[in-house]
């Protein structure tokens, strides 16, 4: 692909590819002939990783309340919440998160059984605003942390953006 090492080329290089229609290329997906024994939209079958990893179990449930996306319509139609919270107790601890984005499962560890969850800020705006049912959801999910009993919090967003979602109400 890169004959010499000059920036030049290889910026024009990907300008080329990375713009295909302005070069008079056809799409990468159009050219890949590869066949595949199985239908990809099959592949994953997330109760069944969850059972891999060992959910559900006494502190984590599978829930469907997404299955038509009305919960949240950026997330899957099943995900993993403690055990002891209700769908219709999700529902009040969604309304105090960006696009109702509340903490769910991504990762358990059979072992030790602790967790990442992940979700969106909660809406404190500028008041620093708290809701009770969202920081009681933070407790079941650290009572359901396995054996680990600190709640670690990161925040991957670049500080600037933390600060302006502030002020627009988010947090």
């Amino acid at each position: 692909l890169f004959r010499s090492n000059s920036r030049r080329d290889i910026f024009e290089t990907l300008t080329k590819y990375a713009f295909p229609l302005s070069n008079n290329l056809i799409f990468f997906a159009f050219q890949n002939e590869e066949k595949f024994s199985e239908n990809g939209w099959s592949v994953y079958q997330p109760v069944s990783e969850y059972h891999r990893q060992g959910v559900p179990n006494d502190k984590w449930r599978i829930t469907f309340i997404n299955k038509k996306y009305e919960l949240c319509d950026t997330y899957p139609p099943l995900i993993v919440v403690p055990h002891e919270a209700s769908d219709q107790y999700l529902r009040k601890v969604a309304v105090f998160r960006s696009r109702n984005r509340i903490p769910v499962l991504s990762w358990y560890h059979k072992e030790n059984e602790c967790v990442i969850t992940r979700c969106s800020q909660p809406l404190v705006g500028m008041s620093g605003k708290r809701n009770k049912d969202d920081e009681k959801y933070l407790d079941m999910i650290s009572d359901a942390n396995g054996k680990s009993a600190k709640l670690t919090i990161f925040d991957a967003r670049p500080s600037v953006n933390a600060v302006a979602n502030k002020a627009t109400g988010g947090g």
